[in-house]
């Protein structure tokens, strides 16, 4: 017997437990306790195809977004439901999905979420030296100074930098805008 067909029989026992009666619902429980006991099949296992409405937190707009696009990636849907309490504190996005999706969306979320914050960082640099958002040598404070950056990051802000546009905020102050 494949795993499938296996994982099918337990479901089946299982719904029988659950909605059996009186003896015939306590041998379903034995029953499938032992088979599940002899084959290391966990409760998880045999509920892998069940859904369940699971919220996702985020802190920040761009979180949010990253979040959705993940779930997007996965589920082809959006968010159902989104909850935001009060000044900020809980912010959480929820979907109907079966426990594989669901641990799919944390994995690829995680991930991208700490590849995105290092992006920033060096999107955010590449900002600042491009638009020269620097004091000048006599006002400079080594405390709040952006250290250089090595190697690849060092290139990915290069590349970074020529790909935005400069702001020209004297051209604006002097053309009275």
């Amino acid at each position: 017997m494949s795993k499938a067909e296996l994982l099918e029989k337990l479901r089946k026992i299982q719904a029988l437990a659950e909605r059996g009666e009186l003896g015939e619902k306590e041998n379903a429980t034995t029953l499938l306790a032992r088979l599940m006991r002899e084959h290391g099949i966990s409760e998880h296992e045999i509920d892998s195809d069940s859904v369940d409405l699971v919220w996702f937190g985020y802190s920040t707009k761009f979180e949010e977004r990253l979040l959705s696009q993940t779930i997007y990636m996965v589920m082809g849907e959006v968010p159902e439901f989104k909850v935001d309490t009060l000044r900020g504190k809980s912010k959480k996005s929820g979907v109907k999905c079966t426990f594989a999706q669901r641990l799919e969306i944390e994995v690829a979320y995680n991930v991208y979420r700490a590849a995105f914050k290092e992006d920033l960082e060096i999107l955010f640099r590449a900002f600042v030296s491009k638009n020269n958002i620097y004091p000048p040598p006599e006002l400079s404070n080594t405390t709040h100074a952006i250290t250089p950056l090595d190697g690849d990051d060092r290139d990915k802000m290069i590349a970074m930098a020529r790909g935005i546009d400069k702001s020209e905020i004297r051209k604006l102050i002097e053309g009275g805008e």
